[in-house]
Protein backbone atom coordinates (compact mmCIF):
# COMPACT_ATOMS: atom_id res chain seq x y z
CA UNK A 1 0.00 0.00 0.00
CA UNK A 2 2.85 2.32 -0.52
CA UNK A 3 2.91 4.73 -3.41
CA UNK A 4 2.36 8.45 -3.27
CA UNK A 5 -1.15 7.79 -1.94
CA UNK A 6 -0.40 4.45 -0.28
CA UNK A 7 1.66 6.20 2.34
CA UNK A 8 -1.50 7.91 3.53
CA UNK A 9 -5.03 8.02 2.28
CA UNK A 10 -6.15 11.41 1.07
CA UNK A 11 -9.31 13.39 1.58
CA UNK A 12 -10.63 15.71 -1.12
CA UNK A 13 -11.76 19.27 -0.81
CA UNK A 14 -12.79 20.64 -4.21
CA UNK A 15 -13.83 24.26 -4.54
CA UNK A 16 -16.08 25.86 -7.17
CA UNK A 17 -12.97 27.17 -8.95
CA UNK A 18 -10.32 25.18 -10.79
CA UNK A 19 -8.29 24.29 -7.72
CA UNK A 20 -7.77 21.16 -5.70
CA UNK A 21 -6.36 20.58 -2.22
CA UNK A 22 -5.66 17.10 -0.87
CA UNK A 23 -5.18 16.60 2.84
CA UNK A 24 -2.90 13.81 4.06
CA UNK A 25 -4.51 11.57 6.67
CA UNK A 26 -2.56 10.49 9.75
CA UNK A 27 -4.31 7.15 10.31
CA UNK A 28 -2.53 4.15 8.69
CA UNK A 29 -4.13 3.34 5.39
CA UNK A 30 -4.95 -0.24 6.33
CA UNK A 31 -6.92 1.07 9.31
CA UNK A 32 -8.76 3.53 7.07
CA UNK A 33 -9.66 0.64 4.78
CA UNK A 34 -10.92 -1.31 7.77
CA UNK A 35 -13.26 1.52 8.75
CA UNK A 36 -14.23 2.51 5.21
CA UNK A 37 -17.49 4.52 5.27
CA UNK A 38 -20.42 2.31 4.19
CA UNK A 39 -21.95 5.19 2.23
CA UNK A 40 -19.00 5.14 -0.18
CA UNK A 41 -18.00 2.53 -2.76
CA UNK A 42 -14.71 0.66 -2.89
CA UNK A 43 -14.25 -1.87 -5.66
CA UNK A 44 -11.93 -3.53 -8.15
CA UNK A 45 -13.12 -3.18 -11.72
CA UNK A 46 -12.23 -2.66 -15.37
CA UNK A 47 -13.06 0.49 -17.32
CA UNK A 48 -15.23 -0.88 -20.13
CA UNK A 49 -16.31 2.33 -21.85
CA UNK A 50 -15.76 6.07 -21.47
CA UNK A 51 -17.68 9.07 -22.73
CA UNK A 52 -16.95 12.74 -22.24
CA UNK A 53 -18.92 15.86 -21.56
CA UNK A 54 -18.32 19.44 -20.48
CA UNK A 55 -19.73 20.76 -17.20
CA UNK A 56 -19.77 24.22 -15.69
CA UNK A 57 -18.15 24.68 -12.29
CA UNK A 58 -18.50 28.25 -11.07
CA UNK A 59 -17.62 30.34 -14.12
CA UNK A 60 -15.44 27.66 -15.70
CA UNK A 61 -16.32 24.95 -18.21
CA UNK A 62 -14.31 21.80 -17.58
CA UNK A 63 -14.19 18.34 -19.20
CA UNK A 64 -15.52 15.33 -17.34
CA UNK A 65 -15.29 11.58 -17.91
CA UNK A 66 -18.19 9.20 -17.41
CA UNK A 67 -16.69 5.73 -17.15
CA UNK A 68 -18.64 2.46 -17.08
CA UNK A 69 -16.93 -0.19 -14.93
CA UNK A 70 -17.48 -3.92 -14.79
CA UNK A 71 -16.96 -4.77 -11.11
CA UNK A 72 -14.80 -7.77 -10.28
CA UNK A 73 -14.77 -7.47 -6.49
CA UNK A 74 -16.50 -5.16 -4.00
CA UNK A 75 -14.95 -4.16 -0.67
CA UNK A 76 -17.40 -1.48 0.45
CA UNK A 77 -20.80 -0.10 -0.51
CA UNK A 78 -23.16 -1.30 -3.24
CA UNK A 79 -22.41 -4.68 -4.81
CA UNK A 80 -23.70 -3.88 -8.31
CA UNK A 81 -21.71 -5.56 -11.06
CA UNK A 82 -21.72 -2.44 -13.23
CA UNK A 83 -21.39 1.19 -12.22
CA UNK A 84 -20.81 4.58 -13.84
CA UNK A 85 -18.12 6.75 -12.23
CA UNK A 86 -17.75 10.45 -12.97
CA UNK A 87 -14.40 12.17 -12.73
CA UNK A 88 -12.88 15.44 -13.81
CA UNK A 89 -9.86 15.19 -16.07
CA UNK A 90 -7.83 18.26 -15.18
CA UNK A 91 -5.46 17.92 -12.18
CA UNK A 92 -6.60 21.32 -10.92
CA UNK A 93 -10.07 19.86 -10.43
CA UNK A 94 -8.81 16.85 -8.45
CA UNK A 95 -9.01 15.00 -11.74
CA UNK A 96 -8.37 11.31 -12.32
CA UNK A 97 -8.21 10.12 -15.94
CA UNK A 98 -9.39 6.56 -16.57
CA UNK A 99 -8.42 4.51 -19.63
CA UNK A 100 -10.55 1.89 -21.35
CA UNK A 101 -9.49 -1.70 -20.75
CA UNK A 102 -7.47 -0.89 -17.61
CA UNK A 103 -8.25 -2.41 -14.23
CA UNK A 104 -8.61 0.01 -11.30
CA UNK A 105 -9.08 0.04 -7.56
CA UNK A 106 -11.83 2.67 -7.25
CA UNK A 107 -12.79 4.76 -4.23
CA UNK A 108 -16.05 6.60 -5.05
CA UNK A 109 -18.51 8.75 -3.18
CA UNK A 110 -22.14 9.62 -3.85
CA UNK A 111 -22.31 13.11 -5.34
CA UNK A 112 -25.96 14.09 -5.58
CA UNK A 113 -27.17 10.70 -6.80
CA UNK A 114 -24.14 9.89 -8.99
CA UNK A 115 -20.85 8.23 -8.15
CA UNK A 116 -17.64 10.26 -8.42
CA UNK A 117 -13.91 9.61 -7.98
CA UNK A 118 -10.89 11.89 -7.80
CA UNK A 119 -7.11 11.92 -7.56
CA UNK A 120 -7.39 12.71 -3.84
CA UNK A 121 -9.10 9.47 -2.92
CA UNK A 122 -7.66 5.96 -2.96
CA UNK A 123 -8.40 5.39 -6.65
CA UNK A 124 -5.44 4.01 -8.58
CA UNK A 125 -4.57 1.31 -11.08
CA UNK A 126 -4.95 -2.23 -9.76
CA UNK A 127 -1.24 -3.02 -9.92
CA UNK A 128 -0.45 -0.14 -7.55
CA UNK A 129 -3.25 -1.26 -5.24
CA UNK A 130 -2.20 -4.92 -4.99
CA UNK A 131 -1.33 -4.64 -1.29
CA UNK A 132 -4.64 -2.96 -0.46
CA UNK A 133 -6.57 -5.60 -2.40
CA UNK A 134 -4.69 -8.43 -0.65
CA UNK A 135 -5.33 -6.84 2.73
CA UNK A 136 -9.04 -6.28 2.12
CA UNK A 137 -9.52 -9.89 1.04
CA UNK A 138 -7.74 -11.07 4.17
CA UNK A 139 -9.91 -8.75 6.28
CA UNK A 140 -13.02 -10.20 4.67
CA UNK A 141 -11.96 -13.70 5.72
CA UNK A 142 -10.74 -12.64 9.18
CA UNK A 143 -12.88 -9.70 10.38
CA UNK A 144 -11.90 -10.15 14.03
CA UNK A 145 -8.47 -9.56 15.53
CA UNK A 146 -5.43 -7.66 14.34
CA UNK A 147 -3.66 -8.31 11.03
CA UNK A 148 0.05 -8.02 10.30
CA UNK A 149 0.94 -8.28 6.63
CA UNK A 150 3.37 -7.17 3.97
CA UNK A 151 5.66 -8.23 1.15
CA UNK A 152 9.23 -9.48 0.98
CA UNK A 153 10.99 -8.58 -2.25
CA UNK A 154 14.41 -7.89 -3.72
CA UNK A 155 15.49 -4.65 -5.29
CA UNK A 156 16.31 -4.62 -8.97
CA UNK A 157 18.78 -2.18 -10.47
CA UNK A 158 17.54 1.40 -10.21
CA UNK A 159 14.42 0.53 -8.20
CA UNK A 160 13.11 2.19 -5.06
CA UNK A 161 11.36 0.67 -2.04
CA UNK A 162 7.91 0.96 -3.67
CA UNK A 163 8.88 0.15 -7.27
CA UNK A 164 6.56 -2.30 -8.99
CA UNK A 165 9.51 -4.03 -10.65
CA UNK A 166 10.93 -5.26 -7.33
CA UNK A 167 10.83 -9.05 -7.44
CA UNK A 168 9.67 -11.63 -4.88
CA UNK A 169 12.33 -13.90 -3.41
CA UNK A 170 11.44 -17.58 -3.89
CA UNK A 171 11.77 -19.70 -0.77
CA UNK A 172 11.11 -16.84 1.68
CA UNK A 173 9.32 -17.50 4.94
CA UNK A 174 8.24 -14.99 7.59
CA UNK A 175 8.20 -15.71 11.33
CA UNK A 176 5.91 -13.88 13.76
CA UNK A 177 6.74 -14.03 17.46
CA UNK A 178 4.82 -12.46 20.32
CA UNK A 179 6.63 -10.25 22.77
CA UNK A 180 5.84 -10.63 26.51
CA UNK A 181 2.79 -8.32 26.38
CA UNK A 182 1.23 -9.93 23.30
CA UNK A 183 0.54 -13.58 24.07
CA UNK A 184 -0.54 -15.67 21.12
CA UNK A 185 -2.08 -19.10 21.33
CA UNK A 186 1.04 -20.10 19.46
CA UNK A 187 4.02 -17.96 20.61
CA UNK A 188 5.58 -18.43 17.20
CA UNK A 189 3.91 -18.59 13.80
CA UNK A 190 5.46 -19.02 10.36
CA UNK A 191 4.08 -18.21 6.92
CA UNK A 192 5.52 -18.74 3.47
CA UNK A 193 5.57 -15.69 1.21
CA UNK A 194 3.52 -16.41 -1.92
CA UNK A 195 4.50 -15.92 -5.54
CA UNK A 196 4.03 -12.16 -5.28
CA UNK A 197 6.05 -11.90 -2.05
CA UNK A 198 2.92 -11.45 0.09
CA UNK A 199 2.55 -12.82 3.63
CA UNK A 200 -0.03 -12.31 6.37
CA UNK A 201 -0.91 -13.18 9.96
CA UNK A 202 -4.55 -12.64 10.96
CA UNK A 203 -6.72 -12.95 14.05
CA UNK A 204 -4.02 -11.58 16.38
CA UNK A 205 -4.41 -10.11 19.83
CA UNK A 206 -3.28 -6.54 20.50
CA UNK A 207 0.35 -6.11 21.58
CA UNK A 208 3.96 -6.10 20.47
CA UNK A 209 5.28 -8.56 17.91
CA UNK A 210 8.49 -9.24 16.07
CA UNK A 211 8.43 -9.99 12.35
CA UNK A 212 11.44 -11.77 10.84
CA UNK A 213 11.89 -12.52 7.14
CA UNK A 214 13.96 -15.62 6.43
CA UNK A 215 15.31 -15.24 2.91
CA UNK A 216 17.67 -17.61 1.09
CA UNK A 217 21.40 -16.93 1.22
CA UNK A 218 22.73 -14.22 -1.05
CA UNK A 219 20.75 -11.19 0.18
CA UNK A 220 21.39 -8.36 2.61
CA UNK A 221 18.90 -6.10 4.36
CA UNK A 222 17.01 -5.44 7.57
CA UNK A 223 15.04 -8.61 8.08
CA UNK A 224 13.69 -8.24 11.63
CA UNK A 225 11.19 -5.62 12.78
CA UNK A 226 9.12 -4.98 15.90
CA UNK A 227 5.58 -3.72 15.57
CA UNK A 228 2.85 -2.78 18.02
CA UNK A 229 -0.74 -3.41 16.95
CA UNK A 230 -3.95 -2.31 18.64
CA UNK A 231 -7.10 -4.33 19.16
CA UNK A 232 -8.59 -5.07 15.72
CA UNK A 233 -5.75 -3.01 14.29
CA UNK A 234 -3.32 -3.64 11.46
CA UNK A 235 0.29 -3.11 10.48
CA UNK A 236 2.07 -3.39 7.15
CA UNK A 237 5.67 -4.58 7.46
CA UNK A 238 7.43 -4.69 4.09
CA UNK A 239 10.96 -6.04 3.68
CA UNK A 240 13.31 -5.20 0.83
CA UNK A 241 16.60 -6.98 0.24
CA UNK A 242 19.65 -6.25 -1.88
CA UNK A 243 21.31 -9.13 -3.74
CA UNK A 244 24.79 -9.56 -2.32
CA UNK A 245 27.63 -8.67 -4.60
CA UNK A 246 30.09 -11.52 -5.10
CA UNK A 247 33.41 -10.94 -3.38
CA UNK A 248 36.46 -10.66 -5.67
CA UNK A 249 37.51 -14.07 -6.86
CA UNK A 250 34.16 -15.69 -6.10
CA UNK A 251 32.69 -17.82 -8.88
CA UNK A 252 28.92 -18.18 -9.10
Amino acid sequence: MRTGWFLAALLVYCTPVAACTCEIGLVPQCQQLRSFPPARRLFLGTAESIRYRSVTVGNTTVPQQLTIFSVEDTFGGSRDKSVEIRSFIKPGMCGFRFHEGTKYFVDAWNDGGTWSASSCGMTTTANWASDAIHYLRTLREHPQGAIIFGTVKQYVKGSTFVSLNNRPIPGTTVVLESMPNAPMQKPKQEAAADGSGWYEFAGLQAGMYSVTANVPAGFTGVFRHQIDVQENGCAQVDVRAHPQRPTPGTVR
